[in-house]
Formats: C-alpha cells, sequence, structure tokens
C-alpha cells in the first residue's frame, strides 16, 4: 500500500521512489530521455556574463567552462535562490552542489559538454527572506544577525537594495561568538568584503564567486539583457494568454490537491505572471477590464499606472530591463535562455514545477527534467559521538522528522525490559475496557451507557500515548550521559527546534572549523539515499 502524500516532503520522498502518483506531473527523469539542444548562447551573451562577473572573480581562467554553452549540443544543469544575507541557509549551498554534481553525472552518461548554473533571483523583493543570517557559537546557542531597512526597500527588487550601516555589526557579532580557528581569519576577510559597500546581490556573488565559482558552477543574474531579451517573447505571450496560464495552473493544482497535497500557486483569473519596475517599485501587473494595472506589491487597492494590452507589450520591447517573471514564469524564462537538461529544486519548487506542465507547449518552450535537491544533515564529531552511544544509525536518523528522533532517542536511551514492562501493562488494561464494552454492547442498547463506555476507552487512549511519552522520557534522561548525548544530537539537528539546512548558514561552524576547501569534499558526499544525507564533518577534512 503506497503512503500518503500530505505535504510537499512526502511529495518529494514519492518522487524518489518514482511513484506514478508524481512522476505523471514531470517528464521522464532517467538522462538517456535527455535530448540535446541545438540553440547555445551567442558568443554575445556570454561575453555580457563574463564582464558582469570579472569584478567578483580572481583568475578570469575560473569563467572559461562558460564558454562552452556557446556551443551547440551544450546541455545546463540549474538551480537557484534568492541572494541571501551571506550566502543565505544551508540548503542553498546544497542545491549548488548537487547542480554540480548531476551535471557531471550527465556528462559522463550521455558524452556531452553540460555546465552547472545557479541563478541569483535578485529580481525578487521579498527583503524579509534574506535580511538576516544565522550561525551556530561556541557557546552552542544559535546566533543571528538581521538587517534593519527603510519600508520603500521591501517593494524593491533585491538588486537595488544596498546593505544598510548595521551590516557591520554582523561581522563583530560574529568574531564574538565563534571558536577561532586556522580558517575564521580566511572567512571573515571574505566576508568583509562581500559586505562592504554592497547590495544583496554583489555580497551574494563575492561569496558565491569565492566558495562554489571554483567548482564549476557558473552563477548568473536575471538582469543581465541577453536573459531580458529572451524574455520578451514569454512575457509578451503572456500579456495575451495570462487568463489561460492560470487557469492551467489552477487546473493541475486541482489534481495534487486530490492526492492530498496544497499546490503552492494559486492564481486568480486576472493577474499577469510579472513584475513592472515603477520608481523602483516591482509592481504588480492586473487585469481590469480592457486595462492592465501596475499595482504596489503588498497594497493591490493602490493602483500606480495603467496600461493597455499594446502598450505594455510595446514597453517590454524598449524596455525590457524594467520587467521580471513571478514564480510562474521565471522557469519558462530560465528555459528559454539556457539549453536546460534538469532544474534542480527544493520539495516547493518540485510542486511548483508540477503546476507548470501545460504551459512549456504554450510558450513554445523544451521542459527539462526536474529533480529534487539532497536534503543533508552535518554532524560534528561530539554529535557523530553521541549518536554511536545511543547505537542509532544515522543513515536511519536522516529519514526522521523531530518528533520522531525524539522518540528514537527515548527508545536507545530507555531499558528495554521496564518499558516493555509498561507497554504490556497497558495492553493489559486497553484489552480490559475493550472487552467491558463489548459486554456492555450485548447488554443494552442505551446510548448514554455505550457513549460513556466509548468515552472511557477514548480517553484510556489518550492517556496511555501521554503516559508513554513521559515513561520514555524518564528513562532516556535519567542517565545524565545518554541525556547529554540526547541533547547534543537535537541541537546539532533541529537547532532551534527547526532543521538544520533551513536554520544555519555555511559560516558556522562549518567554514570556521573545515574550511573552504572541505565544500569540494561535501559536493563528492551528497547524492543517493532517497535524497536524504547525515554527513559527518570529520570525512571532510584533508
Amino acid at each position: 500500500m503506497k503512503s500518503a502524500l500530505k505535504n510537499p516532503n512526502d511529495w518529494q520522498a514519492a518522487w524518489w521512489q518514482r511513484d506514478e502518483r508524481v512522476m505523471r506531473f514531470y517528464p521522464p527523469a532517467d538522462f538517456d530521455s535527455i535530448r540535446p539542444r541545438t540553440e547555445p548562447l551567442s558568443v554575445e551573451a556570454i561575453l555580457e556574463w563574463r564582464r558582469f562577473l570579472s569584478p567578483f572573480v580572481k583568475d578570469p581562467a575560473a569563467l572559461a567552462g562558460m564558454d562552452d554553452l556557446a556551443k551547440p549540443g551544450t546541455l545546463a544543469v540549474i538551480t537557484g535562490q534568492q541572494a541571501g544575507l551571506a550566502l543565505g541557509p544551508l540548503y542553498t549551498i546544497y542545491k549548488a552542489l548537487d547542480a554540480v554534481r548531476t551535471a557531471n553525472a550527465i556528462q559522463a552518461q550521455l558524452g556531452v559538454r553540460c555546465v552547472p548554473i545557479f541563478w541569483i533571483a535578485s529580481d525578487d523583493h521579498d527583503l524579509s527572506e534574506i535580511e538576516s543570517v544565522s550561525w551556530a557559537g561556541r557557546d552552542g546557542g544559535i546566533h543571528t544577525h538581521r538587517n534593519t531597512h527603510e519600508p520603500r526597500e521591501y517593494l524593491s527588487s533585491c538588486f537595488n537594495v544596498p546593505l544598510p550601516d548595521d551590516a557591520a555589526a554582523l561581522l563583530q557579532k560574529f568574531v564574538e561568538t565563534t571558536n577561532d580557528s586556522a580558517f575564521r581569519p580566511q572567512v571573515l576577510d571574505v566576508l568583509t568584503r562581500a559586505l562592504t559597500n554592497a547590495t544583496y546581490e554583489s555580497q551574494f556573488l563575492t561569496l558565491f564567486c569565492e566558495w562554489l565559482l571554483p567548482m564549476g558552477i557558473f552563477p548568473v543574474v536575471p538582469r543581465l539583457g541577453f536573459i531580458r531579451s529572451a524574455a520578451k517573447r514569454i512575457l509578451k505571450r503572456e500579456v495575451e494568454s495570462f487568463a489561460e496560464t492560470n487557469a492551467s495552473v489552477q487546473r493541475i493544482g486541482s489534481g495534487i490537491k486530490e492526492l492530498g497535497v496544497d499546490p503552492p500557486l494559486g492564481r486568480s483569473g486576472n493577474e499577469l505572471n510579472f513584475f513592472i519596475d515603477i520608481d523602483g517599485i516591482r509592481a504588480k501587473l492586473v487585469s481590469v477590464g480592457e486595462s492592465i494595472e501596475a499595482r504596489v506589491p503588498d497594497d493591490s487597492r493602490k493602483r500606480l499606472h495603467t496600461f493597455t494590452g499594446q502598450g505594455l507589450q510595446a514597453l517590454i520591447e524598449e524596455q525590457a530591463w524594467r520587467f521580471s517573471p513571478n514564480a510562474i514564469l521565471r522557469p519558462l524564462v530560465q528555459d528559454a535562455t539556457f539549453p536546460t537538461a534538469v532544474y534542480v529544486g527544493g520539495s516547493s519548487e518540485l510542486l511548483y514545477h508540477a503546476q507548470l506542465g501545460e504551459l512549456y507547449p504554450l510558450f513554445q518552450v523544451t521542459r527539462p527534467q526536474v529533480h529534487p535537491r539532497s536534503n543533508v544533515t552535518l554532524i560534528d564529531p561530539r554529535t557523530e559521538k553521541a549518536l554511536a552511544k545511543l547505537k542509532l544509525d544515522p543513515k536511519e536518523v536522516a529519514s526522521m522528522n523531530r518528533d520522531e528522533v525524539v522518540h528514537a532517542l527515548a527508545e536507545a536511551g530507555a531499558s528495554g525490559s521496564e518499558l516493555d514492562a509498561i507497554r504490556k501493562q497497558l495492553d493489559e488494561i486497553a484489552a480490559s475496557v475493550s472487552a467491558m464494552d463489548e459486554q456492555l454492547r450485548r447488554m443494552t442498547s442505551d446510548t448514554g451507557v455505550l457513549r460513556s463506555s466509548e468515552k472511557l476507552k477514548s480517553s484510556l487512549e489518550q492517556s496511555s500515548v501521554k503516559l508513554l511519552e513521559r515513561v520514555e522520557f524518564h528513562l532516556s534522561t535519567r542517565d545524565s550521559d545518554r541525556s547529554a548525548a540526547r541533547d547534543r544530537i537535537l541541537d546539532t539537528l533541529f537547532p532551534d527546534g527547526e532543521l538544520q539546512e533551513r536554520t544555519l548558514s555555511i559560516l558556522a561552524p562549518f567554514l570556521v572549523q573545515n574550511g573552504p576547501g572541505a565544500l569540494k569534499r561535501l559536493g563528492e558526499r551528497i547524492g543517493g539515499n532517497g535524497g536524504l544525507n547525515m554527513i559527518a564533518t570529520s570525512s571532510l577534512r584533508d
């Protein structure tokens, strides 16, 4: 029997199992079904891209690999993320490493050049999602720095938003809260350079080119001229077909909903799926009668400008720099620009793409394969020892959510005979109450009596679960060493109660303790195990 699909994580797990309920929303996922594209980038596009990256690159030779995209038959693997402060959470790094691994695998299997590309979504105006960064300190706690901004800046594309003066406070807090090491001066030097006189886009590019570009993955930003040019056809077509676009997204979303998962993309019939820059505000576009209105993103009642459909299409042609796609059209713009063989995304992005299947033929763009990124948990030597002490298999723990880990820790720390005795007694009590309930049902049909009996059974069941949880916790914590091991594991796997890869940055402890060279070794270790990876940092050192 197939497991129920309830959330994006279930959906992603079903993809790894090649569950037909999920796979029918995507092209075939085997590399042999990839067909080389014949539309290479122009030499002029490559030159523009190179010129843009040159201020962030120490050695121009590091960009040589992108020249292959001007050759017919070259493929690309694309992933991406917003321009998070100090590269954002760990999963941003895992996306980049997965793209490199996937491109290398395609190249080895098909014998054609495949270039990994990282799309920095610096057009986005979701400043609140990228303005903070967190790391683990020497005290074992989680330390966070959050920038402060003026309200108007939250309406602008992030490439336009400069880092505020208080970004310097990040460096001071970082020094005060992390242990010194052989690598910390280097990390601080790069971080200082990235945060000085910077925008969110430029600081991300500085760090990416320092730490990830050496692995052969090339960062790109959507405001480059050759990308804006490729987007024109998509956006102009959207002016004519936005109702069809939205109806398709909603229709496929309903099919996903029927499987038990809430679709991430919900559209009304009158929204266009791209934005326009109006005096620094990234305005949404809404069709009203025969007109199209540009409105403030967080206040749809505030109108900034009104266009006709033809007028908007002419403006796209003349001033392409002012326009940027939303989450629905962004993949199509990416794949209209590059010869994309595979798109690598997180669980939510996997669901996004499921809703776009009908749009690729509508906009005459070749749809790539869609692969989920790896989920990674890093464990330091102390946590590695704690797992060994409690005799827990890291591969099994990697597949558990927090509640399941808590239960496994309780089981590992408890005395089996004592726990089994309590469970046996609870089972005997439940059996006795069930027998009494059956006897009462044979004796009478009085609803009051039967309702009371049912209430007793339900209450007993709930109370038994709570009692067993408390007994498990008591047994697991009465040994101080085991209790310390338990706390260490939970703090490492779920800092502040959340997934490690969504909470911590790459800064500390990873880079401070292991150095940038460990990133390459980390990239070689991820993958497999159904996308779930628990990796000991001790295995990444020279």
